[in-house]
């Protein structure tokens, strides 16, 4: 097992040359402000179009992000998520309240951490970045609504054109307050229409009325009109019917954070044979408010979900799951998940540490829960869960897999 996780490396390509300096002149003579990018080049699908912005906050200063899109920063009481008619009277908790047991574990060692940070300075005291939103990415993320990313019951649904291999404490009665893992950050290759994801998920509620929080990354060139692996959140109060989005796509999430937001993507992303990276992810429902907190690195607060926004997952979470997602593209054909390797093979995609909240919340282990294993299609992906190895990778297991013509 430790050799599966060995050292990966790091695929970051860079613009050079003249080529940077022409986008950088235009992006200035475009009106932007416009600091040093730190020389990222975008890879596009054949046939993807640039896409257009708008805005639907006033701009406090402009920030030229990573990959050459911009955000806002915006006055915090007046951000996008306050138009959501549920949360139109919501005060916006300014500091997190977690019980103190467990909850300081020590950093993990399994992997170098992959970051993002806007260039330049944080957004003013007051203010948060909010990304401007593609006009036709709006549309596709509409479209992709529809899939229901990990809307999942394997006893009774089915799924076509998505494949799981995912390890979960099954739907019960218990309550639980949030979970977290070390998830290994690959970039696999990832065409138009196809889309391949790894998260954490945390539901509650029946089947028709689900409500469900999503964080995790993701390859979604639909989504993000680029083949670059992006942390990614998702969430729903009904079973993705009306409510929930990716990200900060409609009102909901609450920014807190002033230099991190929801859909940037990994500066380093793993390679086989190389450097290691990794990303340690923790949801957290708040003690005190019932709010949803996203945490990063054990001490850095993105945001939250607010209570007001879901019926079940007010109280607290029924169902937690971790693993591996795919969509297939039209043709049937499905990316690989994880790094493309299947389990059993040196150097699989990962998950580490992986830890609950529970109905006290105490952060625990997940070896004080009844795990089960699901995995849909075993001829392209497959997951295998070690339990707790050790100090250094704690409660773990490796999962993904090729892809390619799979059942649906």
């Amino acid at each position: 097992m430790r050799k599966g996780l060995r050292a990966f490396g790091n695929l970051m390509p860079s613009l050079k040359g003249s080529m940077a300096l022409v986008l950088f002149v235009v992006l200035c003579l475009s009106g932007l402000s416009c600091y040093e990018v730190g020389g990222r080049s975008i890879s596009r699908p054949e046939g993807m179009r640039r896409q257009t912005m708008s805005l639907h906050k006033p701009a406090a200063k402009k920030i030229l992000s990573t990959g050459a899109y911009t955000v806002e920063c915006v006055d915090i009481n007046k951000q996008p998520a306050f138009d959501h008619p549920l949360l139109k009277n919501h005060k916006i908790q300014m500091k997190a309240s977690f019980s103190s047991k467990g909850m300081k574990n020590e950093a993990p060692t399994t992997g170098k951490l992959s970051e993002f940070v806007l260039p330049g300075e944080a957004c003013p005291l007051g203010t948060v970045p909010i990304q401007r939103t593609p006009l036709d990415g709006q549309s596709n993320a509409k479209s992709l609504q529809k899939l229901g990313p990990g809307n999942i019951n394997p006893l009774s649904d089915k799924h076509p054109g998505q494949h799981f291999a995912t390890l979960s404490t099954g739907v019960t009665n218990v309550k639980y307050h949030g979970a977290q893992a070390v998830i290994n950050v690959p970039n696999p290759t990832v065409k138009l229409h196809q889309v391949s994801m790894a998260q954490i998920w945390v539901q509650s509620g029946p089947q028709a009325e689900l409500n469900s929080i999503q964080v995790g990354w993701a390859i979604n060139p639909r989504l993000y009109n680029d083949t670059l692996t992006h942390f990614t959140a998702y969430w729903t109060a009904d079973a993705f019917q009306k409510t929930g989005c990716y990200n900060l796509q409609c009102p909901g999430f609450v920014q807190w954070h002033r230099q991190i937001i929801l859909g940037m993507p990994y500066d380093r992303t793993s390679v086989i044979g190389k450097v290691q990276y990794i990303t340690n992810l923790k949801l957290l429902q708040d003690q005190s408010t019932g709010n949803w907190w996203l945490q990063l690195d054990n001490v850095i607060n993105i945001g939250y979900w607010p209570r007001e926004l879901f019926t079940h997952l007010a109280d607290g979470a029924t169902f937690i799951q971790y693993g591996g997602l795919t969509y297939n593209s039209p043709d049937g054909i499905s990316p690989p998940m994880g790094t493309g390797l299947r389990p059993d093979k040196n150097e699989s995609c990962y998950f580490s540490h992986l830890k609950i909240v529970d109905a006290k919340y105490n952060l625990v282990n997940t070896r004080d829960f009844k795990m089960g294993k699901y995995v849909d299609q075993v001829s392209c992906y497959d997951l295998k869960y070690w339990g707790n190895l050790d100090d250094y990778v704690g409660e773990t297991f490796n999962f993904g897999g090729p892809g390619g013509s799979c059942a649906t």
